[in-house]
């Protein structure tokens, strides 16, 4: 079973982990979701943006993978936000005839340092309800190429 894991209590892995790289978390205790008790001291390998093994600490690790210490870290499933506004900025209230009574004015710096955010608390997945179209359609593709 191929599970996402977002790492919560270090992003170390997710920005230089390329296609052909393999990547040992070593020492992390791993919560899956699925109801289970925790697994301490797991062993949780990478290929590329893949998970190809999650196993006790005696779970081989592959010839050249780089290898991340992670005891006294925490590893989950990445969490799903159903209702984040990652394409943001200050609202606006007019009072005059044939404007908008309430507007958005986009902000790039608050919207990325927003979506840095969701991922620093392991949320790997929004859904983004209202929001300016374009703005939020370059965020998605620039978070696909790892921006």
């Amino acid at each position: 079973m191929i599970l996402r894991f977002a790492l919560l209590a270090s992003l170390v892995v997710a920005p230089v982990v390329t296609a052909q790289q393999s990547v040992v978390l070593r020492g992390a205790t791993v919560i899956d979701g699925r109801g289970g008790a925790a697994f301490e001291n797991a062993v949780v390998a990478l290929s590329g943006d893949r998970i190809v093994a999650v196993g006790p600490a005696s779970t081989p690790i592959p010839r050249g993978a780089r290898v991340v210490e992670l005891r006294g870290k925490y590893l989950i499933p990445g969490l799903i936000d159903m209702h984040a506004h990652v394409a943001m900025g200050p609202v606006i209230f007019e009072n005059k005839p044939g404007v908008p009574p309430v507007r958005m004015e986009y902000d790039e710096a608050s919207s990325r340092e927003l979506t840095r955010t969701l991922l620093a608390f392991g949320v790997t997945t929004i859904r983004n309800p209202t929001g300016p179209t374009a703005e939020a359609v370059a965020i998605r593709d620039r978070v696909r190429r790892g921006e």
